[in-house]
């Protein structure tokens, strides 16, 4: 794990989104033109989860035993809307979106469509920094599973002989405000030869620091009891690249 010189307290503040959000299916396709991102939506629906979950959709009669059967079924573009407040210690903050698993998504906040999303695989981020000031804001989320999305057809991720077409938002729903100076990607790799990890960490820096302090904490996990190893302090000069290595030894104590 690895901090931007900043109590971990103080580095990462997060604002659940789960729980009763507005909803409504779009089975033609016009939520956008009549811009929906701006109304009240009339159904409402439990995230995480999916139409299906919440029996949304058309009610299915198929009683095959050749896959998986769905109880209510639907594919196409459907609204999840939900009405937040920022509090004030997001003032300042690089703010990010996280939604751990969906489908096709588009992201309006308020009234300004703020980017859009075809990962199916891993979670989909959002940076909404500029658009959450304190106070209450509307996130929409328009979810779209029509097959004719993926350029390869009916796969897993979409068929009903493994995880279903499902449309909804599933996993960890948040919003996450941390620094403005911040990791946006950190990579570990194993060096066993040299009894050390390497750390390649990518740092965004709107704030043009020049110098960073960084703190390396490693933990152990061995048959399921975690043991917190020696932290390391790193001061260097802003690369927008930074490449550290912790060493240890067998003990698991830092030698260098």
């Amino acid at each position: 794990m690895a901090s931007c010189g900043t109590q971990q307290e103080d580095f990462r503040n997060v604002l659940e989104l789960e729980g009763e959000w507005q909803f409504a299916l779009d089975s033609n396709d016009v939520g956008i033109e009549k811009q929906w991102y701006l109304k009240n939506l009339d159904d409402v629906i439990q995230l995480p989860g999916t139409t299906d979950s919440n029996k949304k959709g058309i009610l299915n009669t198929d009683t095959t035993l050749a896959h998986l059967n769905r109880v209510y079924k639907y594919e196409g573009a459907a609204w999840y809307r939900r009405k937040i407040t920022i509090p004030g210690n997001f003032e300042g903050k690089h703010i990010k979106l996280f939604l751990e698993r969906t489908k096709p998504s588009q992201i309006w906040i308020d009234s300004t469509m703020v980017g859009s999303s075809n990962l199916l695989q891993s979670p989909q981020t959002f940076d909404v920094s500029q658009y959450l000031s304190p106070g209450e804001h509307y996130i929409n989320v328009r979810v779209n599973n029509d097959l004719d999305l993926t350029p390869y057809g009916n796969v897993h991720i979409y068929s009903d002989d493994s995880q279903t077409n499902w449309n909804g938002i599933l996993g960890k729903i948040h919003l996450e405000a941390s620094p403005k100076t911040h990791i946006s990607n950190l990579q570990v790799y194993p060096d066993i030869d040299n009894e050390k990890i390497n750390v390649m960490l990518e740092v965004e820096n709107p704030l043009k620091h020049e110098q960073l302090e960084i703190t390396l904490k490693v933990y152990k996990n061995f048959r399921g009891e975690t043991t917190e190893l020696p932290e390391k302090k790193f001061s260097v000069g802003y690369e927008p690249k930074i490449s550290l290595d912790y060493f240890f030894c067998r003990t698991g104590k830092l030698v260098g």
